[in-house]
C-alpha cells in the first residue's frame, strides 16, 4: 500500500474488502455473553461495508485502477485473493474486461505519432 494520506480509487476495493474481514474475524471472537449493542454494532458496519463491495463489484473501475496502479497491480491483487476461488475469478474477468474495454475504445482509435523533424522559424 501507499504511504500516502490520500486514499486512491485503486486502493479503496482493498480497504473495504480488509476491514469487512477483520469485523467479521472479531465477530468470530467474541464471546456469548457480549453486550448485544456491540454486537449489533458490528453486524451492522459488516453490513454496510458489504453494502459498499456491493456498489464498488457493479463497476469495473475500482479494480480496474487497482490493477493499472503501479503499486498493487494484477499480480498483487492475484496473490492477495489466493484461496478465494470466487474473487480469483472475478478478478481474471475484470482484466479481460479492461482488456477489451483498451481494444474497444483506445486502441483503434488512436492517432499514430508522427515523427517529423521539424524546425523551428522566427517571424521576426
Amino acid at each position: 500500500m501507499s504511504q500516502t494520506k490520500t486514499s486512491m480509487l485503486s486502493t479503496t476495493h482493498t480497504i473495504f474488502c480488509g476491514l469487512q474481514d477483520h469485523i467479521k474475524t472479531i465477530i468470530s471472537k467474541l464471546p456469548d455473553n457480549i453486550n448485544i449493542t456491540i454486537k449489533s454494532g458490528l453486524l451492522a458496519a459488516h453490513q454496510k461495508l458489504s453494502e459498499y463491495y456491493y456498489w464498488f463489484d457493479q463497476s469495473p473501475f475500482y479494480t480496474w485502477a487497482a490493477v493499472l496502479d503501479p503499486r498493487i497491480m494484477y499480480e498483487g491483487l492475484k496473490e492477495e485473493y489466493t484461496g478465494n476461488i470466487g474473487l480469483t475469478k472475478y478478478l481474471k474477468e475484470m482484466k479481460d474486461q479492461l482488456q477489451k474495454y483498451y481494444e474497444d475504445f483506445y486502441a483503434n482509435h488512436m492517432e499514430p505519432l508522427s515523427h517529423t523533424n521539424s524546425t523551428s522559424t522566427s517571424v521576426l
